[in-house]
């Protein structure tokens, strides 16, 4: 309060689209293909005849039609990258960039830099970074291993997915975000061992629409399917046989 009408109503829709696709969602059949999917040349990098796995594409699927953030759990390997790339190409990619972000790969001094860029400070010594939210625009921003965010990135980052707004480091402009994200991690970020590290607020913001990618171990019929992928891939790339 006091209520801004136009955001208020921003609200309203999005949380009408997001339930309609729940309802999509929860229609879905407990049984299906590969061939069932719409979009089923988005999926060929995730080669599975697992059920709980065609169904997950499906909930990608849906999810990817409504151009909404999206939460991906799963353990290390699991595909959580390659469950991304395959949501940013159902969207019918309209010509944005799927721009890949790990937070393990950068300090939290310079990882800030990275996601909202940086302009030149007024020493000019500085060097200009355009950022990742500047790189994916009109595409989607996936970013890994985000239980590892620091506290200050986690705020800015809330921010932007309330108001769509953003600055660069060293800037006070303010710059339209226009990217859907993609979130992940491989822990549970409701336990209690998060509970003073990662913000509530950023949680339930990007955990509304939420994807479980099963482990290896929990579809053993898959591991014939996946080595044989692997190892056309391997012979294409070497060109043997």
């Amino acid at each position: 309060k006091p209520v801004d009408e136009d955001h208020l109503l921003d609200v309203l829709s999005s949380a009408v689209e997001n339930r309609s696709l729940q309802q999509s969602i929860e229609k879905l059949p407990n049984e299906s293909t590969v061939d069932d999917l719409e979009f089923k040349a988005a999926f060929e990098h995730l080669p599975t005849q697992d059920p709980t796995m065609l169904r997950l594409f499906h909930q990608a699927e849906t999810l990817a039609e409504g151009n909404l953030n999206i939460f991906i759990s799963g353990e290390r390997g699991s595909g959580k990258k390659s469950l991304a790339r395959a949501i940013h190409n159902a969207r019918g990619n309209k010509g944005g960039l799927c721009k890949v972000l790990d937070c393990t790969n950068h300090t939290p001094d310079e990882f800030s830099g990275v996601l909202f860029g940086r302009a030149k400070d007024w020493s000019g010594i500085s060097e200009e970074i355009p950022g990742a939210l500047s790189e994916a625009s009109g595409g989607t921003l996936f970013i890994n291993n985000i239980e590892h965010m620091s506290p200050a990135v986690q705020l800015r980052l809330n921010h932007v997915l309330h108001t769509g707004e953003y600055y660069r480091d060293n800037s006070t402009e303010i710059l339209q975000a226009d990217v859907r994200f993609i979130v992940s991690s491989t822990h549970d970020l409701t336990s209690s061992q998060f509970r003073e590290s990662f913000s509530r607020d950023l949680l339930y913001h990007v955990m509304v629409n939420s994807l479980q990618i099963p482990p290896l171990r929990e579809r053993p019929d898959d591991i014939p399917i996946l080595a044989q992928y692997f190892l056309d891939e391997e012979n294409r790339q070497n060109n043997k046989k």
